[in-house]
């Protein structure tokens, strides 16, 4: 038979009231008191009704995490981070994949405000401006949101600048002496990062060296694979994440492209893989321990009440991570 709250408030010799400020950790309980009653649930092994707590204080004690795929080392990494902030903090996890489609992410964010979670972290990632109009927050108004992405609508932001690292990462390789860089991939601010640094050092943007991909390891290679059907010249090739460099290593690998010596490689995001290949992969390594625990820490303060403005939004400070697939340790040698 389950343990009733009378019950353990019986053994402890408190009042029900009591038992329940000390499980909701509740101030204006003595240390003395609140350890009777902490020894008491333990020894009648009290078991919480998640439900009806719920329905009394309109919380689950649960948030939601949307992202794009676990196949990508970055998420699932980034996923494990925000559950064990979350479960730090008394709070449970539900986690959504999603793909790189707007439709089933909004399709996700339903399902998680169906299932009463408190709040939403969400990994939605807008790669065409037309998306913008699709994406109507608005629709769940009261739905405490933080995004890990930039391009989100009035959502705070927990993450970094994706537009200015990639500025960073393709002025690399300009230093290298390229000139003739490609790019792979379809993500607004990243891309925009790329032509920003071509153009800030008098380069011309060539858009036969743009190709698009969703991000997987897939992408890459065929990025590549296409660059060789349309005959395009290059020496650079920056990659929106280390999984579509990952597949365009490949790639040049079974063309006869020699890395990094007939073409360097950047990736972005410095997933372990990154320097478990051959060879290691230049990437822009960003803080994940860091984002996922304060997108849970930021997302708690707004479910509890906090309001959040324009200059809100944390940027942490993402570091290019020099390896061999760039070849600037090639470069310094000649």
């Amino acid at each position: 038979m389950k343990v009733t709250i009378k019950e353990v408030a019986r053994a402890a010799g408190v009042s029900i009231g009591t038992v329940s400020r000390v499980l909701n950790g509740k101030d204006r309980v003595s240390q003395a008191t609140r350890a009777r009653v902490r020894a008491a649930v333990e020894s009648l092994d009290f078991k919480p009704d998640l439900t009806a707590r719920a329905m009394i204080h309109k919380q689950t004690q649960s948030i939601g995490l949307v992202v794009p795929a676990l196949t990508n080392e970055y998420w699932s990494a980034l996923a494990e981070y925000v559950q064990e902030a979350a479960w730090n903090k008394g709070y449970t996890m539900l986690l959504c994949t999603a793909g790189y489609q707007l439709e089933k992410h909004l399709s996700c964010i339903q399902t998680l405000i169906d299932r009463k979670v408190d709040g939403i972290i969400a990994g939605i990632r807008l790669n065409d401006p037309l998306e913008q109009d699709q994406l109507n927050l608005d629709t769940w108004p009261n739905v405490k949101m933080v995004s890990l992405v930039q391009g989100l609508p009035n959502t705070l932001l927990v993450g970094v600048d994706q537009h200015t690292s990639s500025i960073r990462a393709v002025e690399h390789l300009i230093g290298l002496g390229h000139r003739s860089i490609a790019y792979i991939g379809h993500s607004a601010d990243r891309e925009m990062g790329y032509r920003h640094a071509l153009e800030l050092h008098g380069i011309q943007v060539a858009e036969e060296l743009i190709v698009r991909g969703d991000g997987s390891f897939q992408s890459g290679h065929h990025g590549v694979m296409q660059l060789k059907e349309q005959g395009a010249a290059y020496t650079a090739l920056f990659c929106w994440n280390d999984m579509t460099a990952l597949g365009a290593l490949q790639a040049c690998e079974a063309i006869g492209l020699r890395v990094p010596q007939d073409v360097a490689v950047v990736g972005y995001d410095d997933i372990p893989m990154a320097k478990l290949v051959k060879p290691a992969l230049t990437s822009v390594h960003q803080p994940l321990q860091e984002i996922g625990r304060t997108a849970v820490h930021r997302l708690l303060d707004l479910i509890a009440g906090e309001e959040y403005s324009a200059t809100s939004n944390i940027l942490f400070d993402a570091e290019l991570v020099i390896r061999d697939s760039c070849g600037s340790r090639l470069r310094n040698k000649i």
